[in-house]
C-alpha cells in the first residue's frame, strides 16, 4: 500500500497563544505520530463495510492517503461561558489545546480525519473518521485564508461541547475571531462569516444560562 505523507515546514514553528498560558505544540512528535496513524487508519477501515461511513468514496482511496494541515482543538466549558461578560477578554474562557485534528485527504480532497491527544506525556491517536466535521472545518478554513491571507497554521478549532457547536478560530488585527461552520438562526450566525469571539460568546450567553448541564 502506498501512503503519501504531506509535511508542511511551517508547522515546526507553531506556537498558539489563545488562553492566558501560551501552549506550545511539540509538532515534530505530533507529525510523526499522525503519519504512523495513517497506517492504523487504513487497517480500521473495513473495505466492504464502513469505508463510506469513514468518509471514503471507494476502498481504492485507502491507497492514496495524505495528511493535511493540523488544527489544534480548544474548548469552552459551560460553567465558564455562563460567567462570561460582554466586553471581557474571551481568550480567558478558552482552554484545552491538548487535542489536534489532522484532515486526511485523497488527491487533495478531504475525506476524513485523525485526532491526536496528549496522553501521559506523549501523543496518541484517539479517534478516526468524523468526515462531516473535518470537511466543514477545511472548507471554512480555505475560504477564510483566501480573505485573511493568513497561513493555514494560524487557524485552530474552538468547541462549545454543551451547545454542540464548533468554530474555526484565528487571530486577526490583534483580535480573536471565530467563524461559524454552519448557518444558525438561533444565534444569527452565518456560515463562513467571522465574528469577534466577544460577539460569539455574548450571543451564546442566554442559551448557556438556560442550559441544565445535561448532555444534548
Amino acid at each position: 500500500m502506498r501512503i503519501l505523507i504531506t509535511t508542511i515546514a511551517a508547522f515546526f514553528m507553531i506556537s498558539l497563544q489563545v488562553s492566558a498560558v501560551e501552549y506550545r505544540l511539540p509538532i515534530k512528535e505530533i507529525q510523526n505520530k499522525a503519519s504512523e496513524s495513517l497506517s492504523v487508519f487504513s487497517k480500521l477501515v473495513t473495505k466492504r463495510e464502513n469505508y463510506r461511513e469513514m468518509g471514503f468514496e471507494s476502498p481504492k482511496e485507502l491507497e492514496k492517503l495524505s495528511l493535511g494541515a493540523p488544527l489544534q482543538l480548544f474548548t469552552v466549558q459551560l460553567d465558564k461561558l455562563k460567567e462570561y461578560q460582554k466586553g471581557s477578554d474571551p481568550a480567558k474562557i478558552i482552554a484545552g489545546g491538548n487535542h489536534v485534528i489532522y484532515p486526511v485527504s485523497v488527491n487533495n480532497q478531504v475525506r476524513s480525519s485523525i485526532t491526536l491527544a496528549e496522553v501521559k506525556g506523549g501523543w496518541e491517536a484517539v479517534s478516526f473518521g468524523n468526515p462531516a466535521l473535518v470537511r466543514l472545518l477545511e472548507k471554512t478554513r480555505m475560504k477564510s485564508t483566501g480573505t485573511t491571507r493568513l497561513p493555514l497554521s494560524s487557524y485552530f478549532v474552538v468547541q462549545v461541547p454543551a451547545l454542540n457547536l464548533y468554530f474555526l478560530g484565528y487571530r486577526f488585527n490583534n483580535g480573536l475571531m471565530l467563524t461559524p461552520l454552519l448557518d444558525d438562526p438561533r444565534y444569527q450566525f452565518k456560515k463562513g462569516v467571522g465574528l469577534s469571539a466577544d460577539e460569539v460568546f455574548t450571543a451564546l450567553l442566554p442559551a448557556a444560562k438556560e442550559h441544565d448541564g445535561l448532555p444534548r
